[in-house]
């Protein structure tokens, strides 16, 4: 991740990524496990007990969503990804981050406004599967995302030789009270 560059594209926004494109979800895969979920086996009817379980599961979950439906009445089609990962049973609610009125921010939405919002998108993949394909290269229509806890340092060889040197030449420091009397120096 520290190889990331950032460009600015022609809205003024700034995105990580180079020659005027984005880093796909696949340069995260140092510090995030990324699974994808089957959006052909997860209809509409399914989508809220399945995204409730994944989180349920210490995943965060990334849906696409039409917009169009889920942040206004206007209708038509407008699909973009949301990160959810809360719910609230006793409102009927996911909690997600994302775009919302053009400021990225948490929002809810209605269990069955989301259902609403993620069927037309169901639909749209399963009857345009190149457009899914096309579209994984950021997110796969439902997309799975938990920490890697087995991150491995970018610097692991400045780490091997801090530690060696530690352990070989031990480690002085200086401990004082809190009122910054009584010095004494220890050593490892």
């Amino acid at each position: 991740i520290n190889r990331f560059k950032l460009f600015i594209d022609g809205d003024g926004d700034v995105i990580f990524g180079e020659n005027g494109d984005i880093y796909s979800l696949a340069s995260y895969s140092e510090i995030l496990n990324i699974e994808e979920g089957d959006i052909f086996n997860v209809g509409s009817d399914r989508i809220i007990s399945y995204v409730i379980d994944k989180i349920n599961e210490n995943k965060y979950v990334i849906v696409d969503l039409n917009f169009a439906r889920s942040h206004s009445a206007q209708g038509g089609f407008n699909m973009h990804e949301t990160l959810i990962y809360g719910y609230d049973y006793d409102t009927h609610e996911l909690i997600m981050r994302g775009l919302h009125n053009h400021t990225f921010k948490e929002w809810r939405v209605s269990f069955q406004d989301f259902e609403e919002a993620y069927e037309d998108v169901h639909k749209f993949f399963v009857s345009n599967k190149l457009e899914l394909l096309n579209r994984k290269r950021y997110f796969s229509g439902i997309t799975l995302l938990s920490p890697r806890y087995d991150y491995r340092s970018v610097n692991d060889d400045y780490e091997l030789v801090y530690r060696l040197d530690s352990e070989v030449l031990g480690y002085t420091y200086k401990k004082c009270d809190p009122d910054g009397q009584n010095e004494s120096v220890l050593y490892t």
